[in-house]
């Protein structure tokens, strides 16, 4: 029989106001991200090669000898940018109260952020922690299973400013502010020219990107929705787009749903960007 998990700081508070008895039932993860097994990093020195092999060992190092993947990497800025994603279970507890008996615990996340120079040398790194949905101090989001990086503030503030490139167009990304969907947002994957570039977080963030003149195709699809909807749209060099993404149904009694991308105009469209902050995408690096 499997026991509900249960928040711990609900946890706690149902423990302390009933008289219980609780067991630990299992000891957090080992805690992979921490200086002593980051010693062999060198700012300046240490290259992604370098670093993908060590990861890789301190990945399948346990203390029986096997085999066990204990972090993800993601890539951003055209592999410029590596996160390592590690799972980590707090300390659990199985509890016996008057009231029933069930199992407390937590899960939380660990970060590793590294920055590689044009030469693929590292060029500094940084530890953090999930600080539940959203985006933590560092800059590094999750919501679900999605994770994104947000640009620096300098960044964000260059591509406010609302400056296309002579030779290119930019296209600016975003949901509506009152998203009815706003659940499924981190499942909303969007694609540039038959590829998929990223999936959207939430309401509160955009992204940016500069392509050529042309004819170019933008999409978006979700899990839940009755097909993918895409846009065909034309860039002319030293123009700036703005597409918002919204909930479309059939009717208000029809579980029929799907994306629907609507082209603003460039006050609808700076108004929106202006509300939110500049996320990057995992696929290419802001140019």
């Amino acid at each position: 029989m499997q026991f509900p998990q249960i928040p711990i700081a609900i946890a706690l508070a149902f423990v302390a106001s009933l008289s219980a008895c609780f067991v630990p039932i299992q000891l957090p993860d080992k805690e992979l991200f921490n200086d002593e097994s980051l010693a062999f990093i060198e700012i300046g020195k240490t290259t992604k090669d370098e670093i993908a092999t060590a990861m890789s060992d301190l990945a399948t190092r346990t203390d029986e000898g096997e085999s066990k993947t204990e972090f993800r990497l993601e890539e951003f800025r055209g592999g410029d940018w590596w996160l390592y994603v590690q799972e980590r279970d707090e300390l659990a507890w199985f509890v016996f109260a008057g009231t029933g008996m069930g199992q407390l615990g937590d899960t939380d996340l660990r970060f590793l952020l590294i920055e590689f120079d044009p030469n693929g040398v590292v060029a500094g790194y940084e530890l953090s922690s999930s600080e539940g949905y959203g985006c933590n101090r560092e800059g590094v989001c999750v919501l679900g299973s999605s994770h994104s990086l947000l640009a620096s503030e300098d960044e964000d503030r260059v591509v406010k400013q609302f400056d296309a490139l002579f030779d290119r167009c930019g296209i600016y990304v975003y949901a509506k502010s009152k998203f009815a969907g706003s659940y499924y947002a981190s499942s909303i994957s969007i694609w540039l020219d038959g590829h998929q570039v990223d999936w959207l977080l939430n309401q509160e963030h955009f992204f940016f990107w500069q392509l050529d003149p042309g004819v170019h195709q933008l999409a978006a699809d979700i899990s839940i929705a009755e097909h993918q909807t895409s846009t065909e749209f034309t860039c002319v060099a030293g123009e700036l787009l703005y597409f918002e993404l919204g909930e479309k149904r059939k009717s208000f009694f029809s579980s029929g749903y799907w994306i629907e991308i609507e082209h603003q105009d460039a006050v609808t469209g700076r108004e929106a960007v202006t509300k939110r902050r500049l996320t990057l995408d995992n696929t290419e690096p802001l140019d």
